[in-house]
């Protein structure tokens, strides 16, 4: 044999060997199953733990107290936010932690000790809260590296049927403050039901406030709150009867229910105890056909759809009124609250019942109200409204068949308001002249809330094309302005 192949052979065997050790290792060992003992109980229970706060800023707690619960809400799906809500059996408890994807170590149903001792206990509008100190009047979180300190693991899965309280949304009291209760033969109210959980499609989201009602003789109501940033935000709310799961808070004097998934809400298979109306879709005419010149009930259940053309967002108009027009004909919807949430190009469908009320209060514009903001869903933005071109005389002559409509003025000279150094500015009435005649523009002043954006600001002195939405204040008839580039050369 030469040296040579002597050399190969070698080689070969070696690398024969390699390959045979290298597939017979594991890419990874074993990892030894992690146990965990039950728990004894804590040295106080959690009632008693509450008793020691009795207002005002958080205390800290000096004895070596420490309490053995189970979580029954933890931030899985983000409707708690660094939270932790755990029952000893006595009461429950919101636990304050820097730390997120806590369930990951502290999922529902497993047994911890928290070691009190240097903690704090204050309130939250109204809800009792454990944290790590004292944040001025507020309670701040358990810091992130004491976790392992304050908290000691228990056992997993533990049964949380014996934890639930089970009431009526009448019964809820302050005892159940942070406790997971279960109220059967609910539903959710209908402006609540089949809309989001939470505020998520309004131009600045925000957390929802959806009713919930028991099927009482009183038909008692409930807040169900939920965050936008839970990961049920973007489902619907559900339309049918059932039992909900949820954790009990309150925020000052309103009780509220803090879903923690939307498993939580069991269908019953049981009919409805009030019927959801079924609404017809009606253009705006047809809408205001149905006013008899008083106060009009609508007599039926109708749904309207159009497109914003002046709200709160631009800043010259009532905090809750809405203009909207489609293709027939615009109305003035008169809301229960504030519209921030609604701009100009806004589409929108709103449900309106049967006894919701056509009226021209004051003699002012036809207007349909008041109509609860959940009723109003905002269905595309930015949609373009083509202003009608008329005459100042056309549109007072033909009034009522532009009233609440946008349209547009040209060759417009601008008269009266507020002289400011020796300045007219946007302020109050001005006048709109074109060689057809007049027409009256409020724009609300500083002194009158909601005032105008553009209050005080001069007005152009040469000739401009104004364009602007037609309403009727006291019998006067108007043209207004939403903001200064309603007004160009």
């Amino acid at each position: 044999m030469t040296l040579k192949f002597s050399r190969l052979l070698m080689m070969t065997t070696f690398f024969v060997a390699l390959i045979t050790f290298s597939s017979c290792k594991k890419n990874k060992f074993d990892e030894p199953t992690h146990t965990y003992a039950d728990l004894a109980p804590g040295n106080i229970t959690i009632a008693a733990l509450k008793t020691l706060y009795t207002g005002g800023s958080p205390i800290t707690i000096d004895s070596a107290y420490n309490i053995t619960a189970i979580v029954i809400g933890d931030d899985r799906t983000g409707n708690f936010y660094k939270t932790l809500v755990v029952d000893d059996g006595t009461a429950g408890i919101q636990v304050l932690i820097e730390s997120s994807q806590l369930y990951t170590d502290f999922p529902v149903g497993r047994k911890i000790n928290i070691n009190c001792k240097g903690l704090v206990l204050g309130t939250y509008a109204g809800n009792t809260q454990l944290g790590g100190f004292a944040d001025g009047t507020s309670v701040g979180n358990i810091p992130q590296d004491l976790i392992k300190s304050v908290f000691t693991k228990g056992t997993l899965n533990n049964d949380i049927a014996p934890l639930i309280q089970h009431v009526g949304i009448a019964d809820l009291n302050g005892s159940m403050n942070s406790r997971l209760v279960q109220i059967d033969n609910v539903e959710f109210e209908e402006a609540s039901a089949g809309v989001t959980y939470a505020d998520v499609n309004k131009v600045i989201p925000g957390s929802g406030d959806r009713y919930l009602h028991d099927c009482t003789i009183s038909h008692t109501t409930i807040d169900v709150r939920t965050s936008n940033f839970a990961k049920f935000a973007f489902s619907n709310t559900p339309f049918e009867n059932g039992n909900i799961l949820a954790v009990y808070t309150v925020y000052n004097s309103t009780k509220q229910l803090v879903l923690r998934d939307t498993t939580d809400f069991v269908r019953t298979g049981n009919p409805r105890c009030i019927p959801i109306a079924v609404y017809s879709p009606a253009d705006i005419q047809t809408l205001r056909n149905i006013f008899t010149g008083s106060n009009t009930p609508v007599g039926q259940d109708v749904l309207i759809t159009g497109v914003v053309i002046s709200s709160i967002k631009d800043s010259n108009n009532l905090e809750k009124n809405l203009t909207i027009q489609d293709g027939t004909a615009g109305i003035v919807v008169r809301l229960a609250s504030t519209s921030p949430n609604f701009a100009k190009g806004d589409q929108v469908s709103i449900k309106i019942s049967s006894a919701d009320i056509l009226q021209r209060f004051s003699n002012g514009s036809l207007q349909i109200g008041t109509i609860q903001n959940a009723k109003v869903t905002k269905i595309a933005s930015n949609i373009p409204v083509t202003p009608q071109v008329i005459t100042i005389a056309e549109l007072n002559a033909n009034f009522n068949n532009y009233e609440s409509e946008l349209i547009q003025v040209n060759n417009v000279s601008i008269s009266g308001g507020l002289l400011i150094n020796s300045v007219y500015t946007y302020s109050g009435t001005i006048t709109f002249s074109d060689n057809t005649g007049n027409i009256s523009c409020f724009i609300r002043p500083a002194n009158l809330a909601p005032s105008a954006e553009f209050v005080n600001q001069p007005y152009p002195t040469s000739s401009v094309s104004v364009v602007g939405y037609t309403n009727l204040n006291a019998g006067t008839k108007q043209l207004i302005i939403r903001n200064t580039a309603d007004v160009t050369p």
